[in-house]
């Protein structure tokens, strides 16, 4: 949440809200029209699962704290209110996709998910239907990490394939770094296996770094993203990273 005193964690199929000084679970969202999961049982006794109806496959809080975004396979993203526990809106994903991943820009006017196969969703905090960036069939890869620019004008995408895609929020325009042009000495690999696999912002908004696959880290300068540097690690790479934020 907003003030960090809720963690919202996906359990497979409920999210569970935790105080973030107790750590105890002040609530779970359960779905409002249905149950998460079909149990029944079978003739020995034994109580299975039917089926997930709901199974929750990404969440995000709006910066207004209150909100929550989640994502599961039905297709839809809901957002509840936190405080009353209830879901308060539905956004469409597609009829063959749900929402990955989800990030609501700084200012809450943007939500921007990664789908299962429709490319990456952006709506904005009054639409239902979403916007797609990027559509299979159309030079196409899936999304592997999101963020935004500070002021939440570009949304940033991370793919598969060796890609950091800069996406006007309000237009859609792009631009498109391709991973050979990351920085200096590139390794000899396919863009295939260049998969960026995160993004953080700094806190300053002066700078945006990138987690490659091939193990190392490139770090772009905002907003022209000219790269300022790339630095190499482990063998085995890095999976994810984020900025310090200021503790002022």
């Amino acid at each position: 949440s907003r003030d960090s005193s809720l963690l919202a964690l996906a359990d497979g199929d409920v999210v569970a809200l935790r105080d973030t000084t107790t750590w105890e679970v002040v609530a779970e969202l359960t779905g409002d029209d249905a149950p998460l999961l079909v149990r029944e049982t079978n003739r020995d006794g034994r109580v299975v699962n039917r089926g997930r109806r709901q199974h929750v496959t990404s969440v995000a809080f709006h910066p207004n704290g209150r909100t929550l975004a989640v994502g599961s396979i039905r297709n839809t993203v809901a957002l509840w209110d936190v405080i009353t526990a209830t879901v308060v809106e539905r956004k469409e994903v597609s009829h063959n996709a749900f929402a990955t991943d989800l990030l609501y820009s700084a200012d809450g006017r943007y939500l921007l998910g990664a789908t299962s196969g429709a490319g990456s969703a952006l709506w904005t905090d009054a639409s239902v239907e979403p916007r797609f960036i990027q559509r299979p069939g159309h030079d196409w890869r899936e999304a592997v990490s999101l963020a935004f620019s500070p002021d939440s004008g570009e949304a940033l995408i991370g793919d598969g394939g060796g890609r950091l895609r800069i996406i006007d929020a309000e237009s859609l325009g792009e631009r498109v770094l391709l991973a050979p042009e990351f920085g200096p000495d590139p390794p000899e690999v396919q863009s295939g296996l260049n998969r960026v696999q995160a993004l953080a912002t700094h806190p300053d908004g002066a700078r945006l770094a990138g987690v490659v696959s091939d193990s190392s880290i490139v770090v772009w300068g905002m907003p022209d993203y000219a790269v300022e540097g790339r630095v190499y690690g482990y063998d085995q790479g890095y999976a994810n990273a984020q900025y310090l934020p200021s503790l002022d």
